[in-house]
């Protein structure tokens, strides 16, 4: 049986103000205590609302991007002494009932790093144009890691406690998720995927990456790769 004391959610959020309160509701409601949500530059009035329904708040002053987001939260964590983290979020695609399974494969496979895969689950409906993204993120994150996963961009991941203390995000942007793997590449962590589902929402499909910002990191990343 895992401690879920021990156990710390991570939400990078940024205008989630819709969302983030359920988000948490969920989390809370799987027996999970420990949420940070890092409030990342929002207008919006999602740091009152995390606060008000229980959650931690880290805020960022401006909007720094989903990879220093994530980075702030496992540095928080750290600063706490606390066990695996794990990151979900914040829009609501992500099912908290999932965390168990993330949980439960970190104990059970001793693994470092646990990704949730949206690609192995029966009960995701995934668009097209994303299948194709991930596809084509996939293949770059492999030729710069030579680690081959079926969901390289998944923003639900479980990091061990080495994990969370060895990886150091340098990247802002969403090519965090790849340089996740030249990390775990250069410290040489492993990794396993477990089955997750999503839902996707107007919101949801309207934010991540478009082929301009894709190309664009695609280019950070090798400029990256380059110079270490």
């Amino acid at each position: 049986m895992v401690d879920t004391s021990k156990v710390w959610i991570i939400i990078p959020a940024l205008n989630e103000e819709r969302y983030i309160g359920d988000v948490i509701t969920a989390v809370q409601a799987e027996g999970y205590s420990n949420i940070v949500v890092i409030n990342d530059g929002s207008t919006d009035n999602t740091a009152n609302i995390a606060k008000e329904n229980g959650a931690i708040v880290v805020s960022h002053s401006i909007n720094r991007g989903p990879g220093a987001a994530t980075q702030t939260g496992l540095d928080y964590v750290t600063s706490r002494e606390g066990g695996m983290a794990i990151t979900l979020d914040a829009d609501g695609q992500h099912n908290p009932a999932d965390i168990h399974k993330l949980v439960d494969a970190l104990k059970k496979f001793k693994s470092d790093i646990i990704i949730g895969s949206r690609f192995l689950g029966e009960n995701s409906h995934i668009p097209t144009i994303r299948r194709i993204f991930n596809l084509v993120a996939n293949i770059v994150t492999f030729v710069l890691s030579s680690r081959w996963v079926s969901d390289s961009q998944s923003g639900m991941k479980a990091f061990s406690e080495r994990a969370r203390k060895l990886l150091s995000i340098e990247t802002n942007g969403y090519e965090f998720c790849t340089e996740i793997f030249m990390e775990c590449k250069e410290h040489n962590l492993t990794i396993t995927e477990v089955p997750i589902s999503v839902t996707y929402t107007k919101e949801s499909m309207n934010k991540g990456q478009n082929f301009a910002t894709g190309l664009q990191t695609v280019g950070k990343l090798f400029l990256q790769a380059l110079s270490k």
